[in-house]
């Protein structure tokens, strides 16, 4: 039935974006680079674009792994590398956000983001946070006008694009969910969650064709 897969699929969605952020944070690699930054001093690039440029060969060694157990040891690398946006103290706001996120103190966690994404707009990882927070909150479109400016930042990033496959099935738009994990698929081949609702998409829409 069209309800049930659609409330199943959200409540799938729904557990696995919170498992993204908190996991995101478990692997945020520790490293003298995690002091605060003097404020006196300039910076060789934005906040956040240190993160991109460290994902982007992550990125094309994930395209090309031919494994499960490779692709998830460099979904965790780059997942890593978005979450550090090379301030501290941006980080730190995105760790508190997560926290007040699990214990579904929502809107404490959105007035935190809304700080992040102010003070940090070329960080893409405090867009995503928002935009996972906002798809929790039901707020679908805000969600999806936050994901734009994470793609727009990072046209690879295949949360952000599993998003939309989300949102679109919150909307009962298919087809679009069904481009959107195809999507996913051409950025990461091994990921199993996006083959897993492509074939289930696939089955919807043979049998309510569009």
């Amino acid at each position: 039935m069209r309800n049930t897969f659609l409330t199943e699929t959200f409540r799938r969605g729904l557990a696995a974006l919170t498992l993204f952020t908190l996991a995101g944070l478990a692997v945020l690699p520790a490293s003298a680079d995690d002091k605060p930054k003097d404020s006196g001093s300039a910076q060789s690039m934005p906040v956040g674009r240190s993160a991109l440029a460290a994902a982007a060969v992550l990125l094309d060694q994930l395209k090309q792994a031919k494994d499960a157990p490779t692709a998830h040891d460099l979904e965790a690398r780059i997942w890593a590398a978005w979450g550090s946006s090379g301030d501290a103290a941006i980080d730190k706001l995105v760790q508190q956000a997560a926290i007040l996120m699990q214990v579904q103190q929502y809107d404490e966690s959105l007035a935190i983001l809304d700080t992040v994404v102010a003070k940090a707009p070329e960080f893409a990882e405090g867009w995503n946070k928002r935009a996972t927070l906002l798809y929790i909150m039901q707020k679908l479109d805000r969600s999806m006008a936050d994901i734009q400016k994470v793609l727009t930042l990072e046209p690879r990033h295949f949360g952000a694009i599993a998003g939309i496959g989300l949102i679109s099935l919150a909307k009962g738009d298919k087809a679009g969910a069904l481009s959107a994990y195809k999507k996913v698929l051409e950025i990461n081949p091994q990921n199993t969650g996006a083959q897993q609702s492509i074939d289930a998409l696939n089955k919807e829409l043979q049998g309510n064709p569009i």
